[in-house]
């Protein structure tokens, strides 16, 4: 149940803006354990630093005026830094940080007045309710593409793969060789020529082929087709890793003399 206040005398504009922004100092304490959303990542430099994002938690308060109108405060931003997130948090925010749901724990604020979010993990999703058993409806298959469209579908999806295979390539050279796939996909995002081609191609061939992963996982699936593990790992925050891959080695000339 939402939290009510009545306030029984007229409010001017700006004692009302006082009254939400009062309300909301109690919405959450420094230290409680709570559940949001990422609104924004900032991998580099930011307006306000680097490595740096926010997340925003939805709440409902209620303020009863004389004259029967509510007014509500209804979320909270907090800023957060690149450190305070885990490892497994930072690989899937580096892959897609909109719509990201973490667990966080409030850490007051900061010298600007900012709530600040401290030991950022990714949320569980929550658990379907079990139903009754019941007998299970009848299999419907699923609906068959024309067989003139089979051709054309797997066409854009070759495309598709070539395109990402691309992009994996040269952001694996402006890494120095060697990377995670979560690196991989932030270089590529962060890099406005290799962003263009999404843009302007992967995604385009994704959808002409029928697919429904995002960019980034489909990147991500493609590292594997073009690399390979290097054996190494890189060490996370919370003692998590991620496995490094490299460019496949290309066969020498006397190998291929050799099989030919």
């Amino acid at each position: 149940m939402a939290n009510e206040e009545v306030v029984d005398t007229p409010l001017l504009p700006k004692q009302l803006a006082r009254l939400v922004n009062e309300s909301e100092e109690t919405m959450a304490t420094e230290g409680d354990m709570l559940e949001g959303e990422v609104t924004a990542w900032y991998e580099g430099q930011g307006l306000l630093g680097e490595n740096y994002g926010f997340v925003c938690r939805s709440v409902q308060q209620d303020i009863k005026l004389a004259n029967g109108l509510m007014i509500a405060a209804q979320v909270e931003h907090y800023r957060f830094d690149g450190d305070s997130l885990t490892q497994d948090c930072r690989d899937a925010l580096l892959l897609r940080w909109r719509g990201l749901r973490v667990r966080f724990r409030s850490g007051g604020r900061d010298a600007c007045g900012r709530r600040q979010a401290v030991d950022i993990t990714r949320a569980r999703p929550a658990r379907p309710q079990q139903r009754a058993a019941q007998d299970p409806p009848p299999a419907v298959p699923a609906p068959r593409l024309p067989r003139s469209a089979r051709p054309d579908a797997e066409a854009a999806a070759g495309a598709a793969a070539e395109v990402a295979k691309g992009l994996v390539l040269k952001a694996l050279r402006r890494l120095g060789g060697e990377a995670t796939k979560a690196e991989v996909v932030a270089k590529i995002r962060s890099s406005p020529k290799l962003f263009a081609a999404v843009e302007e191609q992967l995604k385009a061939k994704i959808r002409s082929s029928g697919g429904e992963l995002a960019w980034e996982e489909f990147v991500a699936k493609n590292v594997k087709k073009v690399c390979v593990p290097t054996g190494g790992k890189r060490e996370g925050l919370q003692g998590a890793d991620a496995k490094l891959f490299r460019v496949r080695d290309a066969p020498e000339a006397g190998d291929d003399a050799a099989a030919a």
